[in-house]
């Protein structure tokens, strides 16, 4: 469906979503035909690659939403997510 990625916004997705990976959880709604969860918060490396493949998505999908990352606590609430790291940019060069 064109509006799938809105789920997220009902509280019973997002307790299904808590049962299903656990909780807390982050997520990214780069699309609205996609949105993506994880549980992994302590790695950092991760949450830049999350970030990275978030804007990936949102650079190549159709009807793109948002590259912001949330977060979605114990109780349901959901939060935008200020601390992750930026993407490091990319090299325009080789070093071979």
């Amino acid at each position: 469906a064109e509006y799938a990625a809105s789920s997220i916004l009902l509280g019973g997705m997002r307790y299904l979503i808590a049962q299903t990976i656990g909780s807390p959880y982050r997520f990214g709604i780069p699309s609205s035909f996609a949105f993506y969860c994880w549980t992994e918060l302590e790695d950092e490396a991760f949450q830049i690659e999350m970030r990275a493949m978030i804007k990936r998505q949102y650079d190549t999908m159709p009807a793109s939403l948002s590259t912001d990352i949330y977060e979605v606590d114990d109780q349901g609430q959901i939060k935008l997510v200020k601390d992750i790291p930026e993407v490091p940019a990319k090299q325009n060069f080789s070093n071979n």
